[in-house]
């Protein structure tokens, strides 16, 4: 119950059993240049079955979705001791009750996954760096959440780091913050203000 049954990057979807952790999942999905987004803390030994039991997402929930929005299928066996199958294989699967949603997040109260299809989204290309640095640890990350929270960052493919100077340089357009703005061009740099 821990193998990955199959990954057909064509049609964006793995297909494993419960028992593969999720840091399995992510390296052989990269392979090929995809993940699945749910990214739970403890990613190096929880399982599948385990994210999809919980509906265990992680911080990518907040630009992807949980795993129930990541699970194309599932197959299952009921407390009676049925083999059921819900979901489907394409991601527009409208016909009927929603079982896959239902099943996933029970914790096993209804059933208890066997084989899971996941949907795989594509690596971001190039990760882009922004430099970060406020006078205090409070200010950077009042200034990180207010930058990962605007329509205009584009995420995950932004990673912060403090550096040692009172400025933000990054390749974004416009976004407000609170003692300035990082304004667009291959590099801009814009001093944060007296009383921030």
């Amino acid at each position: 119950m821990n193998r990955i049954l199959s990954i057909d990057s064509d049609n964006r979807m793995a297909t494993v059993e419960p028992g593969v952790t999720n840091a399995e999942l992510q390296a052989a999905a990269a392979e090929q240049g995809f993940f699945w987004p749910p990214d739970p803390t403890s990613a190096a030994v929880c399982t599948i079955g385990g994210n999809l039991a919980y509906n265990s997402a992680g911080p990518r929930a907040v630009k992807y979705g949980t795993p129930r929005e990541n699970t194309l299928a599932l197959r299952a066996v009921t407390g009676s001791g049925e083999s059921i199958r819900t979901g489907s294989m394409t991601t527009k699967g409208v016909v009927g009750y929603d079982l896959t949603r239902l099943l996933i997040g029970s914790e096993g109260t209804l059933g208890v996954v066997t084989e899971a299809t996941l949907k795989l989204e594509p690596l971001p290309e190039i990760p882009t760096i922004m430099d970060l640095a406020t006078r205090s640890f409070a200010r950077d990350q009042i200034s990180i959440t207010l930058l990962y929270f605007s329509p205009w960052v584009i995420r995950p493919s932004v990673y912060c780091r403090p550096i040692s100077a009172t400025c933000f340089s990054a390749f974004f357009k416009m976004v407000p913050l609170l003692s300035g703005y990082l304004v667009s061009s291959k590099k801009a740099s814009i001093l944060s203000g007296e009383g921030f």
